[in-house]
Order: C-alpha cells, then sequence, then structure tokens
C-alpha cells in the first residue's frame, strides 16, 4: 500500500474523483496508471479480506457478507474503467495490459474463493439463513456469495484446486 500511497498524486485511480457524478477524469488516465492501481487495489482487498478473516467475533451478515461486499473499492474502480474502455475503445497497448492484468485478477479470486477461513465465517451463516433475521436481498447476497465459493472449487481437494487455479489462469 506504500507504492499506492506514493503515487495517489498522479494515479487517478488511487484517489476519489472531484468530478461531476464521481466518473473517472478520462484527461488524467495513462494506461501506465492501470498495473499499480491494479496491484495496489488487490493489496486493498485481501488486506479487508484478511481483517473479516481475523475479526473474532460471531460472524454475522455485517461483519462477513457486508463488509465483503464493500471491500476491493481501488479494484472495483480500475477494473470498471479498463474493461469497458478495452470493451468499447480498444488499442492494441490497451490489450496487453488487459492480458497483463487478466492473470492477476484469475489469482485474486482463487485467493478469495478458495480460503476456508473465509468460507467457513460465510457457510456457518448460509447454513442459518433463515435465522438471521435478513431481507430478501441480504439472502440473495448471502446465496450469491456462498455459490461464489462453490462455484470455484472450495469444496474440492488440495489437488484439485490446485488444477482448477491452473485451469482459470490458463482461461
Amino acid at each position: 500500500i506504500m507504492a499506492a500511497v506514493s503515487c495517489n498524486r498522479t494515479n487517478p485511480f488511487l484517489s476519489n474523483w472531484e468530478t461531476p457524478y464521481g466518473i473517472p477524469d478520462f484527461g488524467k488516465v495513462k494506461e501506465s496508471h492501470y498495473l499499480p492501481a491494479v496491484k495496489a487495489g488487490i493489496e486493498q482487498q485481501q488486506a479487508e479480506i484478511d481483517a473479516i478473516i481475523a475479526n473474532g467475533d460471531a460472524p454475522t451478515f455485517e461483519n462477513v457478507v457486508a463488509a465483503y461486499e464493500r471491500s476491493g473499492a481501488i479494484l472495483d474502480r480500475v477494473s470498471g474503467v479498463l474493461f469497458n474502455l478495452a470493451e468499447t475503445d480498444a488499442t492494441e497497448s490497451l490489450q496487453k495490459v488487459v492480458e497483463q492484468i487478466l492473470p492477476m485478477l484469475s489469482e485474486h479470486s482463487d485467493n478469495i474463493f478458495m480460503n476456508p477461513e473465509f468460507f467457513a465465517k460465510v457457510d456457518a451463516l448460509y447454513k442459518d439463513i433463515d435465522n438471521l433475521g435478513l431481507n430478501t436481498e441480504q439472502k440473495m447476497t448471502l446465496k450469491k456469495l456462498h455459490n461464489a465459493f462453490v462455484k470455484n472449487g472450495i469444496a474440492l481437494g488440495e489437488a484439485e484446486q490446485a488444477r482448477m487455479r491452473e485451469i482459470n489462469m490458463e482461461l
């Protein structure tokens, strides 16, 4: 995060956008900003996930699911811009940036959704979903998060997870 702090004055993804409607100032965005911002975003979100795991309080919707939903602000910001531009105004150099970043995002996703400690908290809530006093949207959010773990191989053995990581990286 020190790298993010030191370059946040020049990297528009590492500070709040002071523009109408909170949109990026595309005049300040350079291709060289994407990779450092993605790295900082991954670091930030991993620290936020680690904090969820380290929280010694009993799992609740707020301290697990809502905390996860709030995590990754930098990564969301930079990914949203990068992938929208890559789809609408792709250049060869921007495609190279995307090719460099996709494996990093794949590994980060695997690290989240194959984390047994994080899953244990989500699973405990999921198993008690009808007794948590959640509204419809909260139940859907919890189910979606639980399903993300299942679909990403949390129930697989160590060797199978390693193979799944390889497949995800190739994709």
